[in-house]
């Protein structure tokens, strides 16, 4: 029997590369995504935490959905911002999701920074 199992996200390109994983480990599951359902509540990402983050998005579309629930939160850490932007990674210059936005408020940041100390990690948390 294959399981429906619900990615709480709006972004397709995670869901592919979800579906993806899945795929390669061979396990047969039919992944949906807030696309799928109908006027899926819209989680406000107040936590202060990427693990946070995401279970307010799980439990929120888990019990919405009544639907075995995936979500993740991720965000790039600069070290010589002292983890900046992190959660507000999408949100970094006020904007929600303007990549450009974010990317010249980050360099402006960095200014003064030399090239050789502009240290970084994206960080991802998944929950189920």
């Amino acid at each position: 029997m294959v399981k429906e199992i619900l990615f709480a996200t709006s972004n397709q390109g995670k869901a592919r590369e979800l579906k993806e994983a899945f795929k390669q480990a061979d396990v047969d599951v039919i992944i949906k995504t807030n696309a799928d359902l109908e006027n899926p509540p819209h989680p406000i990402e107040s936590g202060h935490t990427f693990e946070a983050n995401a279970k307010i998005k799980a439990h929120e579309l888990a019990d919405f959905s009544k639907m075995p629930t995936i979500a993740d939160d991720s965000g790039l850490m600069v070290d010589a911002l002292n983890g900046e932007p992190g959660v507000r990674s999408a949100r970094y210059a006020g904007e929600a999701h303007n990549d450009a936005k974010n990317n010249a408020k980050l360099l402006a940041e960095l200014g003064g920074v030399p090239k050789e100390k502009r240290m970084a990690k994206f960080w991802t948390t998944i929950l189920v």
